[in-house]
């Protein structure tokens, strides 16, 4: 079965910036590498299928190597609700982060249909319950968030530390 995900990837130069095709040479690269990479992204980086590519992050922190000046972007869509994350690499590091999730109050709404907001008794704002695969909660109501903590995590291949 597993947890199915779709990836998206950019290249962004840092150094020369003269060959305009380097960016679509990089990810064609990348693509040749990794089996999960060719089968996951087009050759614009875009999503190309759903994917259970559990060795994404790492595959991506070790083909940045080759390319220590180049700063890689690699964006997930989960199966689960909320879901969502970016992770930022460059020569071994990354920065991996989820998203976070914000519903407007109802006293928003109600201001912009042209209402007057102070008629309303307190604030009101949905509660929605998000769940991740692994079961952590992130719940929302009566105008305060309370979420996981998701650490930001600063990771390097073994040797690059």
């Amino acid at each position: 079965m597993g947890y199915y995900t779709d990836f998206e990837f950019e290249v962004i130069l840092t150094g020369d910036k003269s060959d305009p095709n380097a960016a679509d040479a990089i990810i064609k690269h990348f693509r040749q590498e990794y089996d999960d990479a060719e089968y996951c992204l087009d050759a614009d980086g875009e999503t190309n299928n759903s994917s259970k590519w559990y060795d994404a992050l790492s595959d991506l922190r070790e083909f940045s190597t080759n390319y220590p000046h180049t700063v890689f972007v690699l964006t997930g869509r989960g199966e689960g609700a909320g879901d969502i994350w970016v992770a930022y690499v460059m020569n071994g590091w990354s920065c991996k982060k989820g998203a976070t999730i914000t519903l407007p109050p109802l006293k928003e709404a109600m201001e912009a249909w042209g209402f007057e907001s102070e008629h309303l008794h307190g604030d009101y704002t949905p509660k929605v319950t998000l769940r991740t695969p692994e079961g952590q909660e992130t719940v929302m109501g009566r105008g305060a968030l309370r979420t996981w903590e998701q650490e930001l995590e600063w990771m390097a291949l073994e040797g690059n530390a």
